[in-house]
């Protein structure tokens, strides 16, 4: 499966799905056998709570064959409040 990047504007949903496609492409060429992916969008938590391989999405269906090769990967959504301290100590 090919996938382009258009280097255009886009939406969010489709921003951070393909944050979650790099990150976790990377993960695998560096051969990390265990990956928790956190984040902090509920819609993208959802769609990958919710939706698989069948998705008419091809991210998330791009997501889920990286996903479904040998190793542990957990996804977990972490609100945005729980990143407030850390943001506190940046500025």
């Amino acid at each position: 499966m090919k996938l382009n990047k258009v280097h255009r504007s886009c939406n969010v949903l489709h921003a951070k799905l393909w944050g979650v496609l790099e990150s976790i492409s990377l993960a695998w060429h560096l051969g990390v056998d265990r990956l928790t992916v956190q984040l902090n969008n509920v819609d993208v938590y959802r769609l990958f709570k919710l939706l698989s391989t069948m998705s008419h999405f091809v991210l998330v269906r791009s997501i889920f064959f990286l996903l479904d090769r040998v190793w542990v990967v957990k996804i977990m959504f972490v609100s945005r409040e729980a990143y407030m301290p850390t943001d506190m100590m940046v500025i």
